[in-house]
């Protein structure tokens, strides 16, 4: 048989059995371990880590997900902001339209309480109803008073206000303006 210093016996496990040299190791507080050793504590290690971030694919698909969640939200938030402003742009839009109808109308009003022909009207200024008065005093210096004859000139004493807000208003509806007669509807009642 050899020498007890150079033969390795391998027990059951696959460790080599100790050696004069491992003895010899041992006795000053170092182990050796075999290559079959090695890989067993290195295989033990991996499958310690491997379970520690077993569910990072869950988890990071989660978290792609939150994104995807997140950004449709934000997206949505910036929809809904354009959507607001533009519904905005419109209702001033609409104030701005309205305001120059009920102005249009103080104006055909006026120009028919003073007898200014309708097809003038739309050449009398003013933002407010003195200034609008103003300029039809200006505009009867030009026109001269005509006789109330066939139906076009000015208004007879008998005729009232409300009487020409009618006319006004059936010849808005002839010509198609539903708003402006709308508002010719508005001021009749208020009378």
């Amino acid at each position: 048989m050899a020498d007890n210093n150079t033969s390795t016996n391998t027990p059951q496990g696959g460790a080599t059995a100790p050696t004069s040299q491992n003895t010899a190791n041992a006795g000053t507080g170092e182990r050796t371990f075999s290559q079959a050793d090695v890989d067993r504590m290195i295989a033990d290690r991996l499958s310690r880590e491997q379970k520690k971030y077993a569910d990072y694919d869950a988890l990071k698909a989660a978290k792609e997900e939150l994104d995807k969640l997140k950004d449709g939200q934000k997206s949505e938030l910036e929809k809904a902001n354009a959507a607001r402003e533009k519904a905005e742009a419109k209702a001033k839009e609409f104030e701005a339209k309205v305001k120059l109808m009920e102005l249009n109308a103080l104006k055909s009003k006026l120009a028919a309480e003073a007898g200014i022909p309708a097809e003038f009207a739309d050449r009398i200024r003013g933002e407010d109803e003195t200034s609008i008065k103003a300029d039809i005093e200006e505009l009867k210096k030009i026109f001269p008073q005509r006789a109330a004859v066939g139906g076009r000139g000015a208004p007879t004493a008998n005729n009232s206000p409300a009487t020409d807000l009618a006319s006004l208003y059936a010849d808005a509806i002839k010509r198609g303006a539903i708003e402006e007669a709308m508002i010719y509807k508005r001021q009749m009642y208020e009378k």
